[in-house]
């Protein structure tokens, strides 16, 4: 079905060329033939045989071109439009052969001239007389903490300074995007590289580019982004007094208030009252919760009554409380014995077929004993998630919110399902965003009809940001989160891990 949508679609916007635009009046169309040097290089490769065909294409073409590429079996129809943000660069590719996984190359001479070059990660704006060759992380990934590489949003920019002009080339976060590997060649080339899209079989596989105008500024590039897909970077609900710093603590021992209010402490996540991950509100109004054996092992019983009396304590010192939630990961320590035991029987007879699997066809484990889940509504842990929602939105009234935890899972592949979109090789896998997404959909169903906010935590990509209404990172100087945060309420949680005070300018990114 996903397949046949995409098919339209693809449909639907080749007639819109067939059917003619103004293409003269088009600045971003302007903008790009200006600085074009030499015409656009499309390459496709079969990721099994390795195997690539390539055409040439131009946005002075107009409308539609057909490329037969016979190295790879697949015919390649290139759609140029325009529309209110930008011009629009379609490319579908279609073959009866053998289904599989083929990477996309795109070669854009459009840096001959340019000053400076602006990507959403670690990098920020680079100069090319520096840099004139970079391969920058790959989009969605994070290096880790020791690095601190990361690739938030699927596009790029070139700044012509002296002019005070810049061409923005990006793809939608509606687009598949399972791999996306930008980098530039000797100032001329900006290169785009998209692996694991699935071709052939007679099922259409679709791309689209865009392209934006705006001024030599990252900033005007974020805008011309977020213009186009609002809902992926403003919040839905009005803002709220509770945002701002904020704990992230169980709900037994909370911080003492004078601290708090020294700290200016506008809300607390709060967490550890699950038996154990997945499960974070039993049916039992009375449980043995993961911080009676495990961790802080308190020995204390959980009740709906303690959890919101603790809510009802926070208002009353002007704190919001918004309760720990997690769409991507079930099972570990808890309860009164502090084992994995009856996480595991549920599993095992429940939530089996909803297991993200690595390449050797193996489970993942995570934090805690737990392990990395598939959160499709096509597989059996989605119902849970919806009855979690009912339970606390129903049992828990005073809660502000939720916040989401580990969306970083939506970064991989599960090999152990399929979307229909994804190859890698001759391998059919899902791109974990896809589920992560419908997950996060549904807290922000629940928790927005009952007029609740949500959070999101360890987040690299903007894919499943979409009407969320504000952000909380965990534990990392990571600048990247401002470029996917320019209208959300946005907040750090920070340890140890980085001592502010031997490296002041890891200060001023994080204020920054």
């Amino acid at each position: 079905m996903k397949v046949v949508g995409r098919l339209l679609m693809t449909v639907t916007m080749i007639s819109q060329c067939a059917n003619g635009v103004d293409w003269n009046k088009d600045d971003a169309l302007q903008e790009l033939t200006n600085g074009l040097d030499g015409k656009i290089r499309i390459s496709v490769r079969d990721e099994v045989t390795d195997k690539v065909g390539s055409f040439e294409v131009t946005p002075a073409a107009m409308g539609i071109s057909s490329h037969q590429l016979d190295e790879v079996d697949l015919t390649a129809t290139v759609c140029w439009r325009t529309d209110i943000h930008g011009l629009v660069m379609e490319l579908a590719t279609n073959g009866a052969k053998k289904r599989v996984g083929h990477e996309v190359v795109v070669d854009l001479p459009v840096l001959q001239g340019r000053q400076e070059i602006f990507t959403p990660s670690d990098r920020g704006v680079v100069l090319l007389a520096a840099h004139p060759s970079l391969k920058p992380t790959q989009y969605g990934e994070f290096a880790g903490y020791a690095t601190l590489r990361h690739y938030v949003l699927p596009l790029a920019s070139a700044f012509d300074i002296n002019n005070d002009k810049a061409i923005t080339v990006a793809l939608a976060p509606t687009e598949n995007i399972p791999h996306l590997q930008i980098e530039w060649i000797d100032a001329k080339i900006l290169r785009l590289g998209m692996k694991h899209r699935a071709m052939g079989e007679n099922k259409a596989s679709s791309l689209s580019l865009r392209f934006y105008t705006h001024a030599a500024d990252y900033r005007s590039a974020i805008k011309a982004y977020s213009d186009e897909f609002p809902r992926y970077f403003k919040p839905v609900l009005p803002r709220s007094e509770y945002e701002g710093p904020f704990w992230y603590h169980h709900i037994q021992a909370h911080p003492d208030f004078e601290k708090m209010a020294r700290q200016n402490m506008r809300y607390i996540w709060m967490s550890f009252w699950f038996t154990h991950l997945g499960e974070y509100l039993p049916e039992e109004s009375e449980w043995a919760p993961y911080t009676y054996a495990s961790w802080f092992r308190l020995g204390e019983m959980m009740s709906d009554e303690k959890i919101r009396a603790f809510v009802r304590e926070m208002h009353q010192h002007g704190i919001g409380a918004y309760a720990y939630f997690n769409v991507t990961e079930y099972g570990g320590k808890g309860g009164a014995g502090g084992d994995a035991k009856k996480a595991e029987r549920i599993l095992r007879e429940q939530f089996a077929d909803a297991l993200f699997k690595d390449s050797r066809g193996e489970a993942i484990p995570t934090w805690e004993g737990a392990m990395v889940m598939n959160a499709s509504s096509k597989y059996s842990l989605f119902p849970f998630i919806v009855e979690q929602l009912k339970r606390h939105i129903t049992r828990l009234p005073e809660i502000d919110g939720f916040i989401i935890d580990r969306l970083d899972w939506a970064s991989k592949i599960d090999y152990g399902h399929h979307d229909g979109m994804t190859m890698i090789g001759d391998r059919e896998v899902e791109n974990m965003v896809w589920p992560v997404s419908e997950g996060v959909r549904e807290v922000l169903r629940q928790a927005h009809a009952a007029g609740k906010r949500v959070f999101v935590n360890q987040h690299w990509r903007v894919e499943m940001l979409r009407d969320v209404d504000g952000t909380c990172h965990e534990s990392d100087f990571l600048p990247g989160q401002g470029y996917l945060a320019p209208y959300r309420p946005s907040s750090s949680w920070t340890t140890h891990h980085f001592p502010y005070h031997e490296d002041l300018l890891k200060f001023e990114g994080h204020m920054k």
